[in-house]
């Protein structure tokens, strides 16, 4: 029942999306030190990665997902609301232990199941 070209798709865009936030933290706090330690650098530095939260609300899509090819949209159809894009993206990182133990039953994840959205290819 799983897609397994998708399944590989959505890893390689979550993979994307974690090196850029890597590289980015780094480098916030690369910056920080080499600029005497200025507080603006170390907030941003800190705050950054809640903004990763944020991350698909610009049509469902984060950076990975763009280079990859794929987005999130809701069940019947259109992009989620931010809320909502927000939310899947706070539970994903709860209910990937809901998704290990469903693997076998279902092609989407947990947190698609319980939001109404799903993962799909984009037509750009």
């Amino acid at each position: 029942m799983i897609n397994k070209e998708m399944f590989e798709n959505r890893i390689k865009a979550f993979i994307i999306d974690g090196i850029l936030l890597i590289l980015i933290q780094y480098l916030l706090l690369a910056l920080y030190f080499k600029s005497g330690k200025s507080d603006i650098l170390f907030t941003i530095s800190y705050i950054y990665p809640i903004l990763f939260l944020f991350k698909d609300i610009f049509g469902g899509m984060s950076i990975g997902r763009r280079v990859i090819g794929i987005r999130i949209v809701k069940v019947e159809g259109g992009v989620p609301k931010i809320h909502i894009l927000v939310l899947r993206t706070m539970l994903s990182i709860i209910t990937v232990i809901f998704d290990i133990l469903d693997h076998k039953k279902y092609e989407e994840r947990y947190v698609d199941r319980l939001l109404k959205t799903k993962v799909v290819y984009s037509k750009m």
